[in-house]
């Protein structure tokens, strides 16, 4: 992605369910590019499996 175009492409590593970090992404990026034009969240944890239906609210939450 970052040969196809010119520009800049920044990535920046945090534990999404934690709000510090994901704050310190916001503030890292406003402090470089002064805007955020994409943001992805590209997460995945492994967690209780079964039907959806059947999850309780916390491992819900825990997934989204």
């Amino acid at each position: 992605m970052r040969n196809e175009k010119e520009g800049d492409v920044t990535f920046l590593k945090a534990d999404v369910s934690s709000a510090d970090d994901c704050r310190n992404v916001v503030e890292t990026v406003m402090k470089k590019y002064g805007r955020i034009d994409v943001l992805a969240n590209v997460a995945g944890v492994v967690g209780t499996r079964g039907a959806f239906v059947d999850l309780d609210l916390a491992d819900i939450q825990n997934t989204i």
